[in-house]
């Protein structure tokens, strides 16, 4: 259940913000570094817009992520615009739902099926699988130079090409656009690219063409960049469309909009030239997502007045302090950098300065009381990453403990989560302190709760690929629930089983299916042959009258078990009861959301982990976890049997194993808990806590200065159409921007802050501390600190 949130205090503004509130016609551009109310500032002028009496309906509030629009929607609703709910049209969402909902209106305006989204893991599969033929032979080559083609078949390529069609899919190339400007500039890597871009859109074109009166069609499947191309696209050719739309669209708010793509831009500006108001807010020294394509000059977007807000609302002095010696560090003069203090009388004295370490240099206190308005930053170096994760255990406790600060108000943000958060998971949870982790960033396929229902689907509809080892490994998931004792229990019972059938002359059964000749076989013969089955042959002994049973159960056979104790084949029964079930159903024709809806509400699992999950801590967290996998596995069924009606439940598990980025589910996921949160930077983008820590300020990984799409030059395709530089003329600096983008980076990280900032980093033989813990808090020459 989620707990309705306190209705927030609206800040007391200056005379920048009170321009923004008055602010009635035309574009005006927001300004603000972290702090600074530029989301609370566009939620207040559109809540009082409305509250004044215009159409919710004809306002439109664009963020850049699903998790950003839910929180926007949540808190208009908070500010009394119950009018967010219930319009016809969301009030806040992203630009690629915006994109998707304009793709609608104009199929359905001309009778065309409905759009679909390409998801980026079955877009990733679908480029595999066409340089997979490529390499096989099976389709024509696209033309890589000679040192490219031994890396087609490598994982890392197929991702790298992703990132590079994606880049130009944004810039407004198509395969024919790509491959003359590889061409012009005599980069084969380019040209190959475009042709074998053509080859994916006629692949994509092939998958969508069902024929428009089937119940199934619908439109060619388009990935993320493709979505806001083809809209302006529908906008430009359907005139009405698009005055349906402006006319519609009169309030513009487009809030982070330094995280804005060209086309994204391309859209808001389209929308804008005729809207009576726009609001557009950012910060370019936030901008941290060029690795996506944003491209900060998007607060350009439209040309408008700027009007700059400097009042900081969230840091405590001394915080605000770190940040801006992070800023000053920045290329350019941002707008954004100078924050000052709300207006009030300042707080009192406290020695709230940052020193190395966090302590004072003459006590084992910390060098400010928690409570102190002043606030606090520390900045420790350890010897070892278990030193350094114990330190802010013990920080967290004593914040939570001795200040106060609930768990829900303290984040651990890290650069890397593969790297940092798996030791800080193991340090926090040791130390009693409740965390909420991002899951596992695994292919929905391989989910821990989804690995043993979507093999109950496949060998119930194809039980001649089952072998031992899944035959095991299903008894052993927790649809059957087989501890080590009881799998050796059910071993041994079914070789006595079959030894006393087998030493029965009256029943000669047939070589291929043993499974059936117990059917025949007392209790009493099993008894009779209890010590004959040697220990050490329990498992290759055994493996094929597992395998036989299942296979059995999948067809629909009668139970081969009848001659053995209920309480030994227990976790049998259950795994041959799922897979008879799943058999039978995908056997009538059913589709595999229905198939799996049997599978699910025979299991089980529901009511074992919902019960998990109500007593909370680590065991409720990974039901939690497990839940949230189900439903993404639901919802993901679900898109399959609409678009693909006919398709089998094999199929569908194929669609699934091909699959190897982590999916993206609408599907709802569990509240947070009262915990921790363990994020990355990236992720923390637009949120704020009391105690902020910052672990892993390694050189080397923050910053991270490796180049990125340097196979196919990405970087210069975006580049060269910036006008920044050609392929092969002066060389331009890549380590530069990729620094200025770590240090913002960075910057954000330590701005989520309001009250203690607790950075560290870890010194050995092969690790050292980053230069931005220097820029932080300088260290004098000769002075180590451990």
């Amino acid at each position: 259940m989620r707990r309705a949130r306190p209705s927030e205090p609206e800040p007391v503004w200056d005379a920048a913000a009170l321009h923004v509130l008055a602010h009635k016609a035309g574009p005006l551009r927001i300004v603000g570094g972290p702090g600074t109310g530029k989301t609370v500032l566009l939620l207040a002028a559109t809540a009082r817009r409305i509250a004044a009496g215009d159409d919710p309906a004809r306002t439109l509030v664009l963020v850049g992520g699903r998790r950003a629009a839910a929180e926007l929607r949540e808190r208009l609703v908070r500010l009394g615009v119950g009018h967010a709910a219930t319009s016809r049209e969301p009030l806040v969402r992203t630009v690629h739902s915006y994109a998707f909902g304009v793709l609608r209106l104009h199929a359905a305006r001309h009778g065309d099926p409905p759009p679909r989204l390409l998801a980026s893991a079955e877009q990733d599969a679908l480029v595999r699988d066409l340089l997979g033929g490529e390499v096989d032979g099976v389709v024509q080559g696209s033309g890589w130079p000679s040192h490219i083609e031994p890396a087609l078949a490598v994982p890392g390529f197929a991702a790298e090409l992703r990132e590079l069609l994606l880049r130009a899919a944004e810039r407004g190339l198509g395969p024919d656009e790509l491959t003359d400007l590889g061409a012009r500039h005599d980069v084969a890597e380019w040209a190959a690219a475009g042709r074998f871009f053509r080859s994916y859109e006629q692949v994509t074109l092939l998958r969508g063409a069902a024929g428009r009166g089937a119940p199934q069609a619908t439109a060619p499947a388009l990935d993320a960049a493709e979505l806001v191309a083809a809209a302006l696209d529908a906008l430009a050719a359907d005139p009405e469309l698009l005055a349906a739309e402006r006319e519609r669209v009169r309030h513009l708010v487009v809030d982070d909009a330094q995280d804005l793509d060209p086309q994204q831009m391309e859209l808001v500006s389209v929308l804008g030239r005729s809207a009576t108001t726009v609001l557009l807010a950012g910060d370019p020294d936030q901008a941290v997502l060029t690795f996506r394509g944003a491209d900060p000059s998007g607060l350009r977007a439209i040309e408008a007045e700027t009007v700059v807000l400097t009042v900081d609302h969230r840091s405590a002095p001394v915080v605000r302090a770190a940040g801006a010696a992070i800023a000053a560090r920045l290329p350019g003069t941002g707008d954004g950098r100078h924050r000052t203090a709300p207006p009030g009388p300042e707080p009192g004295p406290s020695d709230g300065s940052a020193s190395r370490g966090g302590w004072s240099p003459t006590s084992e206190e910390p060098d400010s009381e928690p409570g102190s308005d002043q606030g606090r930053v520390a900045v420790r170096v350890f010897t070892s990453a278990a030193q350094e994760a114990g330190w802010i255990a013990d920080q967290l406790r004593r914040a939570h403990l001795n200040d106060h600060v609930p768990w829900s108000r303290m984040a651990v943000l890290a650069r890397s989560a593969r790297r940092a958060l798996p030791a800080l998971r193991r340090a926090l949870l040791a130390a009693g302190v409740p965390i909420a982790a991002p899951p596992d960033e695994l292919p929905l396929a391989r989910q821990p709760a989804v690995v043993p229902l979507l093999m109950v689907l496949r060998y119930a509809t194809r039980p001649g690929e089952l072998e031992a080892d899944a035959a095991t490994a299903l008894i052993t998931s927790p649809l059957g629930s087989a501890d080590p004792l009881r799998m050796r229990r059910l071993r041994r019972g079914l070789l006595r089983l079959h030894a006393a059938g087998s030493a029965d002359p009256a029943a000669d059964p047939p070589d291929e299916t043993a499974a059936e000749t117990v059917v025949e076989t007392a209790p009493e013969a099993a008894a009779a042959t209890e010590q004959e089955a040697p220990a050490d042959a329990d498992r290759i002994g055994s493996d094929p009258l597992l395998v036989e049973a299942l296979r059995a159960a999948a067809a629909g056979r009668p139970d081969p078990l009848v001659g053995l104790p209920a309480h030994e084949t227990a976790p049998l029964r259950r795994i041959g009861k799922l897979l008879a079930i799943a058999g039978a159903a995908a056997r009538s024709g059913e589709s595999a959301e229905e198939v799996l809806w049997r599978v699910w509400q025979a299991c089980a699992l529901d009511r074992r982990w919902s019960d998990a999950s109500a007593r909370g801590g680590p065991v409720g967290a990974a039901a939690d976890r497990d839940l949230d996998a189900v439903l993404a596995l639901f919802d993901a069924a679900a898109r399959f049997a609409d678009r693909l009606p006919g398709a089998d439940v094999a199929t569908f598990t194929e669609y699934l194993a091909d699959q190897q980025l982590p999916g993206d589910s609408l599907a709802d996921r569990a509240p947070r808990a009262e915990a921790v949160e363990l994020l990355t930077a990236h992720a923390a983008r637009g949120r704020e806590w009391d105690v902020v820590a910052v672990p892993g300020v390694q050189e080397g990984s923050w910053p991270d200065l490796r180049l990125r799409g340097s196979l196919l030059g990405n970087e210069r395709l975006v580049d060269l159409l910036a006008g920044i530089a050609e392929p092969h003329g002066a060389v331009v600096s890549r380590v530069a921007p990729l620094l200025a983008e770590e240090r913002r980076l960075f910057y954000v990280a330590c701005t989520r802050a309001r009250h203690t900032l607790l950075v560290s980093a870890v010194q050995g033989e092969d690790e050292q501390p980053s230069r931005f813990l220097d820029e932080l808090d300088p260290l004098p020459a000769g002075e180590a600190d451990r």
